[in-house]
């Protein structure tokens, strides 16, 4: 059986994820203050009534890191019962898949190996696209643990957060977070 990818490019990198896992791209959202920015998320965006983690997708696969910016193009995942948003610059396509036309990962010094599947086929792509590997993503427990902070969020709240993006904004309107979070570091990050 074909599955369908999406392929995207992040940092210069060209990318593809099984699109069973992606719910949406959001092109400029904006990437709201949190308190659970830090380590690799970037910060929340409020999509449909739901505050979702973004993450720096660059950062999570070993490839470096994403320039800090309030307005960035997401791609919304969903993990489990949550969502995670990354950080995207470009979509490039959608492809169906044979998982037999996946060619093996060369030797390139990834970090984070276990994070991808293979490279695509070469077609018209002037860089190499490497697969995504679902299941590892599932099973990433920080993304798990970002993805299960994910939340619905009342309609008057959501828009007041966005009118007061930074924590600095805030707190001079007098407008604490309504939700507070944990967040340390132990051998990974943790959310409570």
């Amino acid at each position: 059986p074909r599955e369908p990818c999406l392929l995207f490019e992040v940092g210069g990198h060209g990318l593809a994820i099984a699109a069973a896992l992606v719910e949406t791209t959001v092109p400029q959202a904006q990437i709201l203050g949190s308190e659970l920015r830090g380590g690799l998320c970037l910060g929340v965006i409020h999509h449909h009534g739901q505050e979702i983690p973004v993450v720096d997708s660059l950062q999570l696969l070993g490839l470096g890191r994403s320039p800090a910016a309030a307005l960035s193009d997401v791609l919304v995942l969903r993990l489990g019962a949550g969502r995670l948003a990354l950080v995207l610059d470009l979509v490039r396509d959608i492809r169906h898949l044979a998982a037999q036309a996946l060619l093996p990962l060369p030797f390139l010094g990834l970090r984070r190996p276990e994070l991808f599947a293979g490279l695509l086929p070469p077609e018209q792509e002037a860089a190499p696209v490497l697969l995504l590997r679902s299941a590892a993503l599932l099973a990433e427990p920080v993304l798990q643990a970002l993805a299960g902070l994910s939340h619905p969020i009342p309609a008057a709240r959501s828009h007041r957060r966005a009118e007061l993006a930074s924590p600095e904004a805030a707190e001079a309107a007098g407008q604490g977070p309504q939700t507070s979070y944990l967040t340390y570091r132990l051998d990974t990050e943790l959310g409570t």
